[in-house]
């Protein structure tokens, strides 16, 4: 299946975390790689373990921030604890209103 163009010149952002299943997360695997989205940053929370992940020997952070034209992604390989919801919505709405959605 291959994923056509989204014909829009307003900037979209889709967030995928693992949940039941892990849907969010494959299904925002599968735009990052289908799409070829190119890491932009990474998203740190002092609450949060401190891990890193290990992808054909390359280090990645848990969350990541991906981007191809106007379309970017939050992935997290972490399960979301929902004690930090708050705050991390917080952290990205600011992220957003800066980076993504600025006019």
């Amino acid at each position: 299946m291959k994923i056509s163009k989204v014909p829009s010149k307003e900037n979209i952002l889709l967030v995928g975390f693992p949940s039941n299943g892990l849907v969010g997360t494959f299904a925002i695997s599968y735009l990052i790689d289908n799409l070829g989205m190119k890491e932009i940053g990474e998203i740190n929370h002092p609450d949060l373990p401190p891990v890193l992940f290990v992808e054909n020997g390359e280090i990645l952070p848990p969350i990541r921030i991906y981007k191809k034209n106007n379309i970017f992604v939050i992935i997290s390989v972490l399960p979301f604890d929902p004690y930090l919801a708050y705050d991390f919505t917080e952290s990205i709405l600011e992220y957003c209103k800066k980076m993504i959605f600025k006019k």
